[in-house]
């Protein structure tokens, strides 16, 4: 039997590629997208990848995770570097904390947030409204790890060889 992964994100070229990637590489790939996000052509993607319309719900994303049973959730949300602080929160916070909460009684899962290059002045400190987003998640996440035993993971999207 496959191991299975759940992809998060918004539907665009990379998170297609991505889903591609992961079959490639012997995944059972499911594609996660919000109920309120607008389809683009998933001719190409739509015979081998089951997708899963969801609401930010905790119950709603409690009930995928028990159903499907992933090894890892890849979360492609806040990819893109956007600096409207709303979107960045809906897209960055409150997805990953969902999972997370969501995760707490599930140790076999891993959820793996993938980003962009994260700008930095030469002292460290963020050059973007991104980027301060992220610092400020991976405390959240660390959290969750020191306190649920909830694996995460941050990896640059250029990890991976698409």
């Amino acid at each position: 039997m496959k191991s299975r992964a759940i992809v998060l994100g918004e539907i665009n070229e990379y998170v297609l590629e991505f889903c591609k990637y992961l079959i490639k590489n012997d995944l059972e790939v499911y594609l996660a997208l919000k109920k309120d996000q607008e389809f683009i052509d998933l001719k190409d993607i739509e015979n081998t990848i089951p997708i899963i319309r969801f609401n930010d719900e905790f119950e709603e994303i409690r009930f995928l995770l028990n159903s499907i049973e992933p090894k890892v959730i890849y979360n492609l949300y806040g990819l893109e570097h956007k600096n409207e602080l709303k979107e960045l929160l809906e897209n960055s916070y409150v997805n990953v904390i969902l999972f997370l909460e969501a995760l707490k009684t599930s140790h076999n899962t891993k959820l793996i947030n993938l980003v962009d290059k994260i700008q930095r002045d030469d002292k460290g400190k963020p050059l973007t409204l991104h980027t301060a987003v992220l610092d400020s998640l991976n405390k959240v996440t660390k959290f969750y790890n020191d306190f649920y035993n909830v694996k995460v993971l941050v990896k640059s999207k250029d990890e991976y060889k698409i």
